[in-house]
């Protein structure tokens, strides 16, 4: 639920997808790796959805967030994220290394 698994042997690379639901508005998942502390959470407010993520030194994170824009390829560091969940889709509100916000969809 929180998202947070091994995606490579010995924790090099870590996999990152959250799954909000079941009346759950919030989950997190604390892992001790070989490089250090992984981390993720995320709160659900209403229709936003929040994520942190904390990725070891010397490790990569493919992060898949609700909504299907695919794989987000992350290195060591803080990551945050923040999806607008609007019924049926889901809209990007602002991330981290995304460029500019995709909010087409926001007028629920």
């Amino acid at each position: 639920m929180a998202g947070l698994a091994p995606a490579a042997p010995g924790y090099r690379r870590l996999r990152i997808a959250p799954l909000p639901g079941g009346g759950i508005t919030q989950a997190g998942a604390r892992l001790h790796t070989p490089y250090g502390i992984a981390e993720v959470s995320w709160v659900l407010s209403g229709r936003e959805l929040t994520v942190e993520a904390v990725v070891p030194p010397n490790t990569t994170a493919g992060v898949v967030l609700p909504g299907g824009r695919g794989v987000i390829e992350v290195g060591s560091g803080s990551h945050t994220w923040t999806v607008a969940l609007g019924g049926a889709s889901i809209c990007w509100v602002k991330g981290c290394g995304l460029g500019q916000a995709d909010c087409s969809c926001l007028g629920w």
